[in-house]
């Protein structure tokens, strides 16, 4: 309706100021309500005024939003926006404010652009971009029609269904009054889990597509794949390799990156983290919902690895073809399901629902590559449940495209353990181990160096961060300024 919270007085004096610049372009106001007369008033104000054009109320908006090419939503409060994804639906391009749920219809701003609200310059700037560039038009309707389907009347109403059976499920027994331990994974029973991969990439656009046209081949299709870069030129071919992928532009930084993973994924029962140069046997997700049904205690798996390039010079997409080739008819493990200490950040699987409920984040004080990130967020969900390897298989490259310099890292591998053990994430014991192994590793190979390791940058940055401990400047975040 036309109310004060919509903001289409904002709208309208963003269209006067665009309209110099699109001189063939018209403003049409659907709906009815008590602030009509203004804002009629306020059209009328500019000669542009001619080109707004109030519709009043309408019963069907599908073939008006057909017939648009641009729609916006200039609200400065709104709870979801179902006039949003509609539009999306219909194929327009789609302008938002970063209210309310706005931001999650718009996939973060991959679907749609995202402008602050009452800011009617910011969007008269975002409508110019579109109007005055028939390419950025035709690219930002592409971008809006993708994953539309994810708001159909069906697949919203399994999820309800789904959340109405649990809620049934952990009623307590009226017959007592002793309290129950509330369940956060979906019962055993259930055949099918809604499972998301999430990648979290820089810099290596071709490294992502081979990557993900491998998933086209998973024999349990993710039910959604999201892809999160801070640079949008990383995206390059992600469509073509897997379409339908979501796109979402986020943070630099690893945990950063993969928080907002999590954030476009809440809706799904599973988010299973891969890294762009991991290679998944065709059976991995499938594996992962067995795991996760089988076992309603565990909130996190991670798989085996055939081969990890990290620890060498790398490995190519064609050996990890043929080693994933070579496998394929090995019997399963005879114990598929063992507990470890903490998911592997190259693949690793945790349920949403736990991490939802007790608000648990990657932590973003561990900047860049975030080395040790897996090891803390494995330790947070720890305390809600089991953390278990399964027989899921894959290949880790190793890619050095894109690597963190050798002197970050070094800092890295003093000061994020030292961080580790005071949150208490890291036992003492493990991380003085894991920093003298690396401290002596670096020093000693520093002497005749691997090709594909910059030990001597590693050394120098452990010893920065050795110093910068004596002098208690140590903090995780300084990788950043080195």
């Amino acid at each position: 309706g036309l109310e004060k919270r919509k903001g289409v007085d904002v709208l309208i004096e963003a269209f006067h100021q665009l309209a110099p610049h699109a001189p063939d372009w018209h403003l049409y106001v659907a709906g009815d309500g008590p602030e009509r007369a203004a804002l009629e008033a306020l059209a009328a104000r500019e000669e542009s005024g001619r080109r707004i054009h109030f519709l009043g109320y309408v019963e069907s908006p599908r073939p008006v939003l057909e017939q648009a090419d641009i729609f916006a939503l200039a609200s400065h409060a709104e709870p979801f926006g179902l006039s949003l994804a509609e539009a999306r639906h219909a194929g327009c391009a789609v302008i938002g404010t970063n209210v309310g749920g706005i931001p999650e219809v718009l996939d973060n701003g991959a679907a749609g652009a995202l402008v602050p609200p009452g800011d009617p310059a910011a969007l008269a700037a975002k409508l110019r971009e579109l109007t005055t560039d028939p390419s950025a038009l035709a690219e930002a309707r592409q971008r809006a029609k993708r994953n539309s389907d994810r708001f159909n009347v069906r697949r919203v109403a399994e999820d309800y269904m789904h959340l109405y059976e649990l809620a049934v499920r952990q009623r307590p027994s009226p017959m007592t009054s002793v309290p129950t331990r509330v369940s956060l994974a979906p019962p055993a029973s259930s055949q099918h889990l809604r499972i998301a991969v999430g990648i979290a990439t820089l810099g290596r656009p071709r490294v992502l597509a081979q990557t993900l046209q491998r998933l086209t081949t998973q024999t349990r299709q993710a039910d959604r794949i999201v892809v999160c870069t801070p640079d949008s030129s990383d995206l390059q071919g992600a469509q073509e390799a897997y379409p339908g992928v979501t796109e979402v532009i986020g943070p630099r930084g690893l945990a950063r990156q993969r928080n907002a993973i999590i954030e476009a994924t809440r809706d799904c029962d599973v988010i299973v983290f891969f890294d762009d140069d991991f290679v998944a046997q065709e059976d991995y997700l499938a594996n992962v919902e067995a795991a996760m049904l089988a076992h309603p205690d565990v909130v996190m798996t991670t798989g085996r690895l055939l081969d990890d390039g990290i620890l060498g010079p790398g490995l190519s997409f064609a050996d990890a073809d043929r080693m994933l080739s070579e496998r394929r008819t090995e019997p399963p493990l005879s114990a598929p399901v063992a507990d470890v200490y903490n998911g592997y950040g190259c693949n690793m699987s945790m349920r949403l629902a736990p991490i939802t409920a007790h608000k648990l984040a990657f932590d973003e004080r561990l900047p860049l590559y975030g080395w040790l990130e897996d090891v803390d967020f494995s330790r947070q969900l720890a305390r809600h449940g089991r953390i278990v390897s399964i027989d899921a298989r894959g290949v880790h490259l190793g890619v050095k495209q894109g690597r963190q310099p050798g002197l970050k890292l070094g800092y890295s591998q003093v000061a994020n353990p030292l961080y580790l053990i005071g949150k208490g994430t890291m036992s003492p014991g493990r991380a003085l181990r894991l920093m003298g192994r690396n401290l002596l590793a670096n020093a000693v190979r520093s002497l005749r160096a691997e090709p594909w390791v910059d030990r001597r940058g590693r050394l120098s940055g452990n010893l920065r961060a050795v110093a910068d401990l004596l002098t208690g400047r140590l903090d995780p975040n300084r990788v950043a300024g080195l």
